[in-house]
């Protein structure tokens, strides 16, 4: 009835690894916020945002593009093209349904991921660890301009 331990503890790495990285992402986008309004709270702000991933998505790239220019700024889109498209990918693995395999195997599926085998949730959470170091970096450079000193007048 249950798929074997190995293959559970994988859907639970990937899981905890996603939610992870939503929660870089969502620190990403509560830094963006506070170079517009040094009060501006997107993480624990009234009301309280409801953190679904394509919101989550949307809500990055509005504020890459109105408040980031250069370097940092194609960093920053390329992080959020990179959210965007795991996000779909775990939302197939979050929609998945239990079904038996040719082998007998009891795996999860999705009519766009047909199969989640082990070597695939393996694959989805070494991309998700990977893109989370990508994103903590960036989100630490915009925690780092909150702290630069604004620009004196000439």
């Amino acid at each position: 009835m249950y798929p074997e331990s190995e293959y559970l503890l994988a859907v639970g790495k990937a899981y905890y690894a996603f939610a992870y990285y939503e929660r870089i992402i969502a620190y990403a986008i509560d830094y963006l916020g506070k170079l517009k309004d040094s009060n501006s709270c997107f993480l624990d702000g009234e009301p309280k945002p409801r953190l679904e991933g394509d919101k989550i998505a949307k809500r990055l790239r509005a504020d890459v593009e109105a408040l980031l220019s250069g370097p940092l700024r194609d960093r920053a889109l390329e992080v959020h093209g990179k959210y965007d498209h795991l996000r779909k990918r775990r939302n197939y693995l979050l929609h998945a349904h239990p079904l038996t395999d040719d082998k007998g195997n009891q795996r999860l599926g999705h009519r766009e991921e047909l199969h989640w085998t082990l070597d695939k949730l393996s694959t989805f959470t070494a991309q998700v660890e990977a893109a989370s170091r990508v994103a903590d970096a960036v989100s630490h450079d915009f925690k780092t301009l909150l702290k630069s000193p604004p620009p004196t007048a000439p």
